[in-house]
C-alpha cells in the first residue's frame, strides 16, 4: 500500500511513515524522513535561540523549587505535622529556606550542611508534637534523633538535656 507525504509530496511505501493511532489509516501524514528533519528544524529555532533557552531555564526553576516546596510539605504532613492552613505550612517551608534559620538546640545553620536537594540544603528537620501535630521548631538531624530516643525514655530526660543544651 502506498501513501502521499504531505510534506515531500512523494508517493512512498506505508512502511515508510510513522504509526499514528488517530490518523483514520493508522499512519502520520509525513513520512519518516521528513518528520525527522521537521523535528530537528524545530529544535533548531527553540533550542538554539539563547532567549528561548533562558525562559526554558527560568521556568524549569521556578517549577522545581515550587515542587520541591509541595514535596516537602506533602513529606511533612505524612510525618504528621498538622498546619492549620497552607499559609502556615509556606511560612514553615520559607523559613527552612533561610541560611539564618537555626536549630534550636545545637545552633547549627542550614548553610552547613553538606546534604543538598536540588540546591536546597536540608540539614534541618521540622520538630512537631506527636500528640497535637503541632510543629514546634526546627531541630537538625542529629538532635531530632536524639530528641526522639531521649522522649521515648522519659519526658523528665528531655526537658534537663534540653536544659543542659540550652546552656552551652
Amino acid at each position: 500500500m502506498n501513501k502521499i507525504c504531505t510534506k515531500c509530496k512523494v508517493i512512498k511505501s506505508i512502511d515508510d511513515f510513522g504509526i499514528a493511532k488517530r490518523a483514520k489509516d493508522g499512519h502520520n501524514c509525513m513520512c519518516m524522513m521528513c518528520a525527522r528533519e521537521f523535528g530537528r528544524s524545530i529544535y533548531g529555532r527553540k533550542y538554539q535561540d539563547p532567549v528561548y533557552r533562558e525562559k526554558f531555564r527560568e521556568d524549569a526553576k521556578k517549577y522545581r523549587l515550587k515542587s520541591h516546596k509541595n514535596d516537602k510539605i506533602t513529606s511533612w504532613r505524612r510525618q504528621g505535622v498538622i498546619f492549620r492552613d497552607d499559609n502556615e505550612a509556606s511560612y514553615w517551608y520559607d523559613l527552612l529556606l533561610l541560611d539564618t534559620t537555626l536549630c534550636n538546640w545545637c545552633g547549627c545553620s542550614n548553610s552547613t550542611s553538606s546534604r543538598h536537594y536540588r540546591g536546597q540544603s536540608i540539614l534541618l528537620s521540622l520538630d512537631h508534637d506527636h500528640v497535637t501535630g503541632r510543629p514546634r521548631q526546627f531541630l537538625c538531624h542529629g538532635c531530632n534523633f536524639l530528641e526522639g530516643r531521649i522522649a521515648k525514655m522519659s519526658p523528665e530526660m528531655l526537658f534537663i538535656f534540653k536544659l543542659r543544651v540550652a546552656d552551652l
